[in-house]
């Protein structure tokens, strides 16, 4: 007692911090028990939403009608999402050809791009280069109905390489496709209305993916021209999707200090005027008259490889009367 008269002031502090103490004390346990009830609230809601998704739904005239009316809604607006994604707005759709019609159209389209990739400095793979349809060339596809699929797949790889060129790639050095089942067996492998359902199949397949694989060379300026007219719905009509990118640059190594020295040297010294002495000569204060470079690139200016995959995706007519077995 003497001790706290002598010291009222560090009696003082002390007797605050215990106060402060017990009251820090009182209002984390009161936090606990809010946070431990909270926890409790949760864990057995958690659990009921668990049981009532788990649980068989009764089976009463009133649960089955608002089950087949959500069925029915989703089936409607899936129709609708399909019937807008088959429109020939978003979708060329397959026309008629015979196969000596698609030989001549796989020609003439042929020769344009190459023109087309002349006028804009783009290489293109080899001489027989015909947009991934090689073989067809001289040879006629098995039917008129391979015939008409092929010719759809025939403007998207020509759009395609026409982008490329647009955009500005230097060259082209290799593009493939995939190939239709019915270039083999000589079957129309498209999906059509009025097809059924294989058996084991519990789905209805509702698109198909066709891999396009090519490697050009271009700047980092041309690829995302590229890449944005790939995004592009106004620029590609086609549903391109950019599976796979790889890009590797012309240059795995640094500048070495030697090509820095030849870069240095091979930079132009400014011309001089022969009508004045060198000696008298005096800074130009001609706004006009271009200066000395004042620095060397030494890095950024390589090409790119670039490796794409691209699945060209075509959505499948609806199909009618099937018999789904499970």
């Amino acid at each position: 007692m003497n001790w706290i008269q002598q010291n009222k002031s560090l009696a003082g502090i002390f007797g605050v911090m215990i106060a402060g103490a017990i009251g820090l004390g009182v209002w984390l346990f009161l936090a606990y028990s809010d946070y431990s009830s909270a926890m409790e609230e949760f864990t057995t809601a958690s659990g009921s939403v668990t049981t009532l998704q788990s649980a068989k739904v009764f089976p009463s005239e009133k649960n089955v009608k608002v089950v087949e009316q959500r069925i029915s809604d989703y089936r409607d607006k899936f129709a609708i999402l399909r019937k807008v994604l088959l429109s020939p707005n978003l979708q060329e759709a397959i026309k008629p050809m015979a196969e000596t019609e698609f030989q001549a159209k796989v020609k003439e389209r042929t020769v344009a791009v190459k023109k087309r990739a002349d006028a804009v400095g783009m290489k293109l793979p080899t001489n027989d280069f015909a947009l991934g349809f090689e073989g067809y060339s001289n040879d006629l596809p098995p039917n008129a109905s391979v015939a008409a699929e092929l010719n759809v797949h025939l403007d998207v790889m020509e759009k395609l390489i026409l982008a490329l060129a647009e955009g500005g790639v230097n060259s082209l050095d290799s593009i493939t496709r995939t190939k239709l089942a019915g270039e083999k067996s000589g079957t129309s492998s498209t999906a059509t209305s009025g097809t059924t359902i294989p058996a084991g199949v519990s789905t209805e397949p509702v698109l198909d993916r066709y891999t396009i694989k090519c490697v050009f060379v271009c700047d980092q300026i041309p690829l995302q021209n590229v890449m944005n007219v790939l995004s592009n719905p106004a620029k590609m009509p086609h549903f391109l999707a950019v599976r796979l990118m790889r890009v590797e640059n012309e240059k795995i190594e640094g500048t070495s200090k030697e090509e820095v020295k030849n870069l240095v040297r091979a930079v132009p010294a400014p011309a001089a005027d022969p009508t004045k002495n060198p000696a008298d000569a005096a800074p130009s204060t001609d706004s006009t008259a271009p200066l000395p470079p004042d620095a060397v690139a030494i890095m950024g200016g390589e090409m790119l490889k670039v490796y794409l995959e691209i699945d060209y995706i075509r959505f499948r007519q609806p199909v009618t009367d099937a018999a789904v077995q499970r």
